[in-house]
């Protein structure tokens, strides 16, 4: 893709989200899940929970057909699970919840729209390494 093919892709991608009433706004975390599982792999810790946004609602109102919400999800290229499993963590649990963020309106209708997001918690147990046990007749 060119650099004129990649610049109006991104404008026209600003111009679908300021339709919608807010721009991407994708989290940025300054640390990877898996180096903060490593972490408190290394301080010896029996738990390891993180929380991660998995989608986002995104709210729109048109002046004469009223409130809509489209959902995007958060792309990623690589499996956070199995990449936290690899390191000796177990999934034990998880939760979802969402969050409202703000809403957007239409001027003389009593329509709203509303903007969230998904997070999940994940918590993961350490994988206790069982003793090497040597049966009858070895």
């Amino acid at each position: 893709m060119t650099d004129d093919a990649t610049q109006r892709a991104a404008n026209d991608a600003a111009r679908q989200d300021a339709q919608w009433g807010m721009a991407d706004a994708t989290e940025k975390r300054p640390v990877s899940p898996e180096r903060l599982a490593y972490e408190a792999w290394m301080r010896g810790e029996r738990t390891f929970q993180i929380d991660l946004v998995v989608s986002r609602d995104e709210g729109f109102v048109h002046p004469t057909r009223g409130p809509a919400t489209r959902t995007k999800q958060i792309e990623s290229d690589v499996n956070i699970i199995d990449r936290i499993e690899e390191q000796g963590w177990r999934l034990e649990h998880v939760a979802l919840a969402h969050a409202q963020t703000g809403s957007i309106g239409h001027e003389g209708y009593p329509w709203f729209a509303f903007h969230g997001k998904h997070t999940a918690l994940y918590i993961f147990r350490r994988v206790e390494q069982a003793p090497n046990i040597v049966g009858p007749g070895a």
